[in-house]
């Protein structure tokens, strides 16, 4: 999902989405000090160790970046979000199981389908 803001120079594009897309269409991240550098391998290698983590506690994640764009710019492209984005950061939150989920689990447990799941607390 992405969504063109004015800013005060430019207009920016904030976009939000998987790690794994989110991560391949970014080629920036701001430091400690907010400057802009380089996205390397080894940064979205640790990435993607952080957002693993918080999935592996059943936390959906997503992850956030931007993008300045032309100032004359009224929609978005494909092009305008497909590379070149700085990487945010994440957010993750608790998605529990749906309602209809609890028929589902019983329908496999008839099945002889044996269903784990684990819940765990932040």
């Amino acid at each position: 999902m992405a969504t063109l803001h004015d800013s005060v120079e430019d207009k920016v594009v904030y976009v939000k989405g998987s790690v794994e897309k989110i991560l391949a269409m970014s080629s920036f991240q701001l430091n400690d000090h907010t400057e802009l550098e380089n996205l390397t391998e080894v940064n979205i290698s640790k990435l993607n160790e952080i957002a693993d983590d918080m999935a592996s506690r059943g936390l959906r994640v997503l992850a956030f970046a931007k993008k300045k764009v032309e100032n004359e710019n009224h929609r978005i492209e494909i092009s305008d979000v497909d590379k070149g984005l700085v990487f945010l950061g994440f957010q993750a939150m608790l998605d529990p199981p749906r309602p209809e989920v609890i028929d589902a689990i019983r329908e496999c447990q008839n099945a002889g389908i044996r269903v784990k799941m684990k819940q765990e607390t932040i």
